[in-house]
């Protein structure tokens, strides 16, 4: 989730209905045994047995491309705040929300401004 959260941060996560997550969000997901946390892009619905579900299609905001779609079975909560040093970003404010929200709607173009960099870091190595 580079630059949003950065190694050391502490992200505090709250337990909230899966139905009430809205794209602009970020989430605490389980798979595999291990967890993420990444920003939500949309809501969609896809067929399982018995009829159809709803699932979040999210994504690191560093990263090229989506994770696969997120169920409610993954789902832990959602991030409330991020503490950086002395210092938080309460992710329920209002600015925070609305900076959330453009970021979820121009999330696929991030990989034009972090792909160069990745290979620019790269090659010096």
């Amino acid at each position: 989730m580079f630059p949003w959260v950065r190694p050391g941060d502490q992200v505090f996560v709250r337990r909230y209905d899966f139905a009430q997550i809205r794209p602009g969000d970020v989430i605490l997901y389980e798979r595999a045994n291990r967890l993420f946390v990444h920003r939500v892009l949309q809501r969609i619905t896809r067929p399982v047995i018995g009829g159809s579900g709803s699932f979040l299609v999210v994504k690191g905001d560093a990263l090229d491309r989506s994770d696969a779609p997120v169920s409610a079975k993954e789902f832990v909560g959602r991030a409330i705040r991020i503490h950086r040093g002395k210092h938080h970003i309460d992710l329920e404010s209002f600015s925070q929300s609305l900076l959330g929200k453009a970021l979820a709607r121009t999330s696929r173009w991030t990989r034009l401004i972090y792909r160069p960099l990745r290979t620019s870091l790269g090659a010096s190595e």
